[in-house]
């Protein structure tokens, strides 16, 4: 998930995250949502509740995980000096949430760099749950 014509947090290894995602998991629907300011709250809801595993970096467009059905993912990347505020919506919707820690990004990084590796390692034992 990302929001576009922003000045926010960015994946500067979007593409191999996306590559490493569709590689991973043939035979899921692995798509980018592209949010933006003037979609609406129902655009941005359907689009929301297509996805099984919410995954986004930690910003303000984590919170349309609160659309997201029952039996989702939240999955926030998070810098490795920021709490993870978003745990706790997931957690008060009965959500499994998990993250994976940034680190050498702070909350001022806007443009980060995911270790793909360790996240594709992650993404694999949510989905073995």
């Amino acid at each position: 998930m990302r929001r576009l014509n922003t000045s926010v947090r960015r994946l500067t290894n979007e593409a191999a995250v996306l590559q490493m995602l569709r590689d991973t998991f043939p035979t899921n629907d692995v798509q980018l949502l592209n949010i933006q300011a003037g979609d609406g709250v129902e655009k941005t809801r359907a689009s929301v509740q297509k996805c099984g595993v919410f995954l986004g970096v930690h910003g303000a467009g984590m919170i349309n995980e609160i659309y997201t059905l029952k039996d989702s993912v939240i999955f926030e990347m998070v810098p490795d000096n920021r709490p993870a505020y978003y745990r706790n919506c997931a957690v008060l919707r009965g959500l499994f949430y998990t993250n994976l820690l940034m680190s050498g990004t702070t909350t001022d990084t806007k443009s980060v760099t995911v270790n793909v590796a360790a996240l594709q390692k992650k993404m694999q034992s949510i989905i073995i749950r």
